[in-house]
């Protein structure tokens, strides 16, 4: 009897064992949904926040990514831009990635008409998993940047000619 009573309460013990790891299995799990649902959430604000505008274009040259800048920038919706090839968006996009096969990222600067206005941009291309998946194209706009400094060279300029006028 004492042998019986030590196998049912040898067994309801590995039950209870049981069911409490069971319970912290799907705590866990609860816990890593939550995770991963707050994660992709803080991802979203972190990405659509940016300043920068980004795309992601696959190797077919359709665009399958965007950011919320990207869509100011363009004047589009993002449901008229995915799925497009990016060169009916971008008209000189294939200018923009001539580059030797060799390099994984290419960086510079470019005037862009944007709606009505003039841009002026820093543009990151980089090659996705050696180009096997496609490209991520980054731009940040510089127009202030390139305003100021302008004006600074013009000033500059005028500052010359007047302290070559006093000295003749």
């Amino acid at each position: 009897m004492n042998e019986t009573l030590f196998i049912n309460g040898g067994l309801i013990l590995l039950l209870a064992m049981g069911a409490v790891i069971a319970l912290l299995i799907f705590q866990n799990v609860g816990l890593r949904k939550k995770n991963v649902q707050q994660a992709q959430s803080t991802r979203d604000v972190v990405v659509e926040g940016m300043d920068e505008g980004w795309m992601v274009v696959d190797k077919s040259d359709n665009i399958i990514d965007l950011n919320r800048a990207t869509e100011e920038m363009i004047g589009l919706l993002r449901e008229k831009i995915l799925g497009q090839p990016i060169n009916v968006v971008l008209n000189d996009w294939h200018t923009l990635i001539k580059s030797p096969d060799d390099t994984k990222e290419m960086e510079m600067r470019r005037s862009v008409k944007a709606q009505k206005d003039w841009r002026y941009l820093n543009i990151r291309i980089s090659k996705l998993n050696d180009n096997e998946l496609g490209y991520l194209i980054v731009w940040r706009d510089i127009t202030k940047r390139k305003l100021v400094d302008d004006a600074r060279q013009r000033a500059r300029d005028e500052l010359f000619v007047l302290l070559n006028a006093i000295s003749s």
